[in-house]
This record gives structure tokens, C-alpha cells and sequence, in this order.
């Protein structure tokens, strides 16, 4: 709330004769939330918009700078170097992975999110030596929620057959 009332065009529009109406006021934190769900479902990466809207593209990259002072332990110039960094790469998405590499550290341990980069490692990367390390019991809780098939195969049955039996593939021409 504090960083909408301090923007310059929340403020001018609250001592204009008109005021702000409620929905003018949400309207931003609606805009800034349709871009994280854009972002996270969809992975879009880029807000266009006019001057008057620049204030509601900032709000995602304010909630980041945010949370790294609140749910870290990082120090204030090293919190304002990653946010440098991920102003001049955004697309690296540094800032939000050392939020999440600090908060799984601090409520897992390092034991915790080393596990957690060899899940991410293995699933977002497709990393064969990332799950030749995983321990069994990593490796249950990465799958425990996949879904699996049982088949009885006959001889000679190509990979490809396999694949559209255990509903991996659509069925297609046969090749």
C-alpha cells in the first residue's frame, strides 16, 4: 500500500478535485497481479504500456527488491547489486532465483536447497547427471505425483509402440 500512495500519479490523483475512486486505486495491484499470472502460467516476459502505466509495470520488480530485505538475511548493498543485475538482465530472472535460493535455505537448510537445485536441475533442464545424484528418496518425491503406466510387451515392440501404449504420445501414422 505504501508504495502505490508514494507514487507521484496515485498522489496528484488524490489531491486532483476529482480524488481516486477505489477501482482506479486497485486497478494497479490488479494490473501487477495479471502480469505475475501471466508470468507464472504462461511465462511471459514482457508488459508494453503507455507512461501514465510505467508505475504498474514497476510493481513486480518492487515486490521483488521487497521480499529479498524482508525474507533474506542478505545485506542491504549486496541486495542492491542483484537488483542491479536484474535490471540489466531480466530475462535471467536472477533476483527472483536468490529470493528463492535464500528462502529455501533458510526454511530447509543447505541440505534442503541443494536437493531443491537437483529437482530443478532434472525436471526444468532436462539434466541426466542431476538425477544420476539424487538420492532415492529425492527421487520419489520429484515423481510421487506422476502418472505411470503397466504393460505387458511382446516381442519386438518398437519404443515409439511403447510410447503411444503407455499414452506418452498421441497415436500418429505408424513409422
Amino acid at each position: 500500500m505504501g508504495t502505490l500512495l508514494s507514487r507521484l500519479s496515485v498522489q496528484s490523483r488524490l489531491k486532483s478535485p476529482e480524488g481516486m475512486s477505489l477501482a482506479e486505486f486497485f486497478y494497479q495491484v490488479l494490473q501487477a497481479y495479471d502480469f505475475y499470472y501471466l508470468f507464472q502460467r504462461y511465462g511471459c516476459r514482457v508488459q508494453l504500456g503507455g507512461s501514465d502505466q510505467l508505475g504498474n509495470i514497476m510493481s513486480g520488480y518492487e515486490f521483488i527488491h521487497k521480499y529479498l530485505k524482508l525474507f533474506t538475511f542478505l545485506p542491504l548493498p549486496e541486495i542492491d547489486h542483484i537488483m542491479q543485475l536484474h535490471v540489466k538482465e531480466p530475462e535471467k530472472r536472477g533476483a527472483q532465483k536468490r529470493l528463492a535460493a535464500e528462502v529455501t535455505k533458510l526454511v530447509h537448510g543447505q541440505e534442503g536447497l541443494d536437493a531443491a537445485k537437483r529437482c530443478t536441475q532434472a525436471l526444468y533442464h532436462s539434466s541426466i547427471e542431476a538425477l544420476e545424484v539424487m538420492s532415492d528418496q529425492e527421487l520419489k518425491e520429484l515423481f510421487k505425483e506422476a502418472s505411470f503406466s503397466e504393460l505387458v510387451l511382446d516381442p519386438g515392440t518398437s519404443v515409439i509402440d511403447t510410447c503411444r501404449k503407455a499414452n506418452a504420445i498421441p497415436d500418429g501414422p505408424r513409422g
